[in-house]
């Protein structure tokens, strides 16, 4: 479970997290609430650059709301970017000739509006990068990491703790 609608970098405040904790607890879910999916690391901690002191604070504060409300179990991705990207977005999954074949076929077949409808529903499964990013945006902040040094991907997460 997470608070996807919290900006990257924002307080998860503690009535946020106690409303959600009773929308899992209460009816008709009767769950028990142990594990944050995601409490997202902001792009400037990950790349250790900007004004980190209030970032790692609202990180050190958004632990402490979940202690309270006795969840104790987070994970953390330091991934960059968004949490689905990877190194190489190009590795090929299958033959490139079978891949492409289906992806023109499924292009072909959708027209304008439901290519539009696609784009739509891959932005918004990257996690709240919707909001954040349009198919521009996102090419911007993903040319930094196309041939990331060492050193680039060094930062210290200590200060979270």
């Amino acid at each position: 479970m997470a608070l996807r609608d919290i900006p990257y970098g924002e307080v998860w405040p503690g009535d946020e997290i106690a409303r959600r904790k009773a929308l899992i607890v209460g009816a008709p879910c009767n769950m028990h609430w142990a594990v944050v999916e995601r409490l997202p690391v902001h792009e400037d901690i990950r790349r250790g650059q900007g004004k980190l002191g209030g970032l790692f604070a609202n990180h050190r504060q958004s632990l402490a709301n979940l202690t309270a409300e006795a969840v104790h179990t987070v994970c953390c991705t330091f991934m960059l970017i968004l949490d689905w990207t990877r190194p190489h977005l190009a590795r090929r999954l299958m033959p490139e000739g079978i891949a492409c074949a289906i992806a023109e076929r499924l292009s072909d077949s959708m027209g304008d509006d439901g290519r539009a409808q696609l784009l739509t529903a891959i932005m918004s499964g990257l996690s709240g990068a919707y909001a954040r990013y349009d198919v521009a945006g996102l090419r911007q902040v993903l040319a930094p990491w196309e041939s990331p040094a060492p050193d680039d991907l060094r930062c210290c997460f200590m200060p979270l703790l």
